[in-house]
């Protein structure tokens, strides 16, 4: 049997409150991920339903540019 490895793709989804666009935080804005702060920020080494709980953000709409807050993660 031929073996392959899977693919975990990861998706941090958020609407804007403004225009109601659906967006991606890890890849849809740029800047906002460069260096996986918020990888780690959604997971971290410890225990994450508490990370979740705790997971804050500022971003802005990559489609009219309103700047908003994030603040808890559901999954």
């Amino acid at each position: 049997m031929e073996k392959i490895r899977a693919i975990l793709c990861i998706q941090l989804n958020v609407t804007c409150p403004d225009c109601e666009h659906y967006f991606d935080l890890f890849n849809d804005v740029p800047g906002t991920n460069d260096e996986g702060e918020l990888y780690q920020l959604a997971m971290p080494d410890s225990d994450w339903s508490r990370a979740h709980d705790d997971f804050h953000c500022h971003t802005h709409c990559p489609q009219c540019s309103v700047e908003f807050e994030v603040k808890g993660i559901e999954y």
